[in-house]
């Protein structure tokens, strides 16, 4: 593996990592030791492929807000364990880790559209069960 191979290697793993002041210091140090046409290519394709991932990521943070204030106010009538469990397979942490967008490991997990129209249909299921509750 090359030295440019190294660094680009190292380069990933801090913004993956989100280290953003290592990251720009080892950009800083890179931009300075290559100064090819090819690298200023790669490194341009480096920051497009980066700022489409992160514009994907804010748009799932946004959804994530939107989804958390919408369960917030019944977060006590809410059963998460219930529906983690039962509709997921999961732990109730796991579920409110993605509802409130908790970063975890460093990365901010949220629910996939998928996993929202499960937990859509959890709740419509649930409000069914009880709304068909009576005493006699």
């Amino acid at each position: 593996m090359s030295n440019f191979d190294k660094d680009m290697k190292k380069l990933k793993a801090l913004y993956a990592e989100h280290k953003q002041e290592e990251f720009m210091a080892h950009f800083t140090q890179m931009k300075e030791k290559y100064t090819s046409e090819e690298f200023r290519t790669i490194m341009i394709n480096f920051v497009k492929g980066n700022y489409s991932r992160m514009k994907d990521e804010v748009q799932e943070i946004g959804n994530t807000i939107v989804l958390y204030k919408q369960v917030e106010p019944y977060k006590e009538i809410v059963p998460f364990k219930y529906i983690a469990e039962r509709y997921f397979g999961k732990s109730a942490a796991w579920l409110t880790q993605r509802i409130k967008g908790t970063p975890v490991r460093g990365k901010v997990y949220t629910l996939k559209p998928a996993e929202i129209v499960t937990f859509n249909n959890a709740l419509h299921d649930i409000g069914a069960r009880l709304g068909s509750i009576s005493l006699c």
